[in-house]
């Protein structure tokens, strides 16, 4: 979770900083002064802004969040589901996507179950909806859902394994694995950066280096210490 949160900093810093931009532009002053502040955005504030409903939940009603895997605590049905060779994410937030998620999935039956013809009162009996959808959706691959689902109003997506996620044809399209030339393991293959610039394209350009590989340059340009000195914090065990 501490990626997340590091992440959300980021992301929230980046945010606040734009926003004193724009504030600029809507004064009308195009010439107003935007000064540099100081912003604070801790990994903690980050990650209870990211509870949203959950929190607000809580706030509003005291009451506290159960642990529901991947599923959500308040639309149902909004979760990972097994297929027959895997798993993929479902959600069908409103009345209109459940229905259209029943005729995909060939049980309509469910539509005239009074039971699960509102999200409220699926919610409620989510235990007797999702075993009814979890045994039909294991009859299938993940392929075979994904192409019948996608077109309707269903939000769908498979949930990739590492292998197949570096290996999806749009992550190879946008060249996202790269290849490199390390000096002992020969050519190896890395992630690329996951920004594009359009006039400044940017790549990973060097490999990870070997320990130790730029300690005498970095002592010297940074530290500035003679080879002399080097040698010395070398032979000490100081640096590697």
């Amino acid at each position: 979770m501490t990626g997340l949160q590091a992440y959300g900093a980021v992301s929230s810093a980046l945010f606040a900083l734009r926003s004193k931009q724009y504030k600029a532009v809507r004064s009308g002053d195009q010439h107003q002064e935007i000064r540099g502040q100081h912003i604070e955005c801790s990994l903690l504030e980050t990650q209870v802004s990211a509870l949203t409903h959950l929190a607000s939940n809580y706030l509003l009603t005291g009451q506290e969040a159960r642990r529901r895997g991947t599923s959500h605590a308040s639309i149902v049905p909004y979760q990972a589901f097994a297929t027959s060779d895997g798993y993929m994410m479902i959600a069908a937030m409103n009345n209109k996507q459940f229905k259209d998620l029943c005729c995909v999935l060939d049980v309509s039956h469910l539509l005239d179950d009074h039971r699960f013809n509102e999200n409220e009162r699926r919610v409620a009996n989510r235990d007797d909806l999702l075993p009814q959808l979890e045994a039909r959706l294991q009859t299938q691959s993940t392929s075979e859902w994904m192409k019948v689902l996608q077109g309707t109003s269903v939000g769908c997506a498979p949930i990739n394994s590492v292998g197949q996620a570096l290996n999806d044809e749009q992550v190879l399209h946008l060249n996202l694995i790269q290849m490199l030339e390390h000096p002992v393991a020969g050519p190896i293959k890395t992630v690329g950066l996951p920004v594009s610039f359009s006039q400044t394209p940017g790549s990973v350009r060097t490999a990870p280096p070997l320990l130790g590989e730029h300690t005498s340059e970095l002592l010297s340009e940074f530290l500035q210490k003679t080879s002399i000195e080097i040698i010395d914090l070398r032979d000490r065990g100081v640096v590697a």
